[in-house]
Parts: structure tokens; C-alpha cells; sequence
């Protein structure tokens, strides 16, 4: 098991798979609450590769939660996806109803395998794909009209 930590800071390579494409110039697509966000195709490389079974996603907005709006989501990730073939993985954000609008990016990869679990941060372990926009979203959380005990 020593030599997963080893496989900790292997190589990542990523590579950002969706509808507007590799390019910064290119128009961005905005992303609805509630659906589908952007894929993105995980790509790791290392001696332990084979160890890894599942891989999530994790992205946070450039602006905070508004205040009184605890209804409301700033950050937000993909499902754990398994290996599509050997050492990649690709995983589609999902976007909660409640999230907030704005830009996003991503901060974190997350791995696992049988017993255990690495964290690659975005910036120090992988360079972070073009963030991505949550179109605008008007999501107002239902009110809690009773609460009544049953004896």
C-alpha cells in the first residue's frame, strides 16, 4: 500500500471533452441548474494507475452563497465514475437546481481504489481546464408550511 502515496502525485493530464470544445476563444456554453454541466475525460499515469477504481469531479463558484440564501450551493461535482479504458475516466459535473449563477471552476480531482483515497488539487497536482458558466437561476427554496408529530 506504500506505493499508492507514491501514485498520489503521478502524472495527470487533463483533457476538457464537451460542446464548446479545448479553446478559450471558442464561445462558452452555459449550463443550465438542475442538468448536465460540462465532461471532462481524467487521464492518470503511474505505476499504480491500475489501483485507481473510481474518480469524482469538484468545482466551486467565483462568488459566494448571497447572504439570508442558505437555500443556495456554491460548489458542486460529478458523480464517482469508473475507468471508460485503462487509467481514463471521464466524468460529467452535475448542476444541483439550487446552485448559484456565475462562473466556475474546478478544484479537485478525487481517486480512489480499495482502501484508499487521493486528493489532486487544481493548480498544485493538474493544470485546470477554462472554467465554466451557470446560466442565470432563479431557484427559490420551498417554504416548510407545518411539522406535526404522529403518536
Amino acid at each position: 500500500m506504500e506505493s499508492i502515496g507514491n501514485t498520489a502525485r503521478c502524472v495527470l493530464v487533463f483533457a476538457l471533452v464537451s460542446v464548446f470544445g479545448m479553446a478559450q476563444e471558442t464561445p462558452r456554453a452555459c449550463y443550465k441548474a438542475g442538468g448536465d454541466g460540462p465532461l471532462f475525460t481524467i487521464t492518470l499515469d503511474g505505476k499504480d494507475v491500475s489501483k485507481i477504481q473510481n474518480v469524482n469531479v469538484s468545482s466551486r463558484a467565483r462568488n459566494q452563497v448571497p447572504p439570508k440564501r442558505n437555500d443556495l450551493v456554491n460548489n458542486f461535482g460529478s458523480p464517482g465514475v469508473s475507468q471508460s479504458s485503462p487509467g481514463v475516466f471521464n466524468a460529467r459535473i452535475k448542476i444541483p437546481a439550487n446552485a448559484i449563477s456565475g462562473m466556475y471552476s474546478i478544484t479537485t480531482i478525487n481517486a480512489s481504489g480499495d482502501g484508499f483515497s487521493i486528493s489532486y488539487d487544481a493548480g498544485s497536482d493538474f493544470s485546470a481546464p477554462p472554467d465554466f458558466e451557470v446560466c442565470e437561476n432563479n431557484f427559490e427554496a420551498p417554504k416548510i408550511k407545518s411539522v406535526i408529530e404522529h403518536r
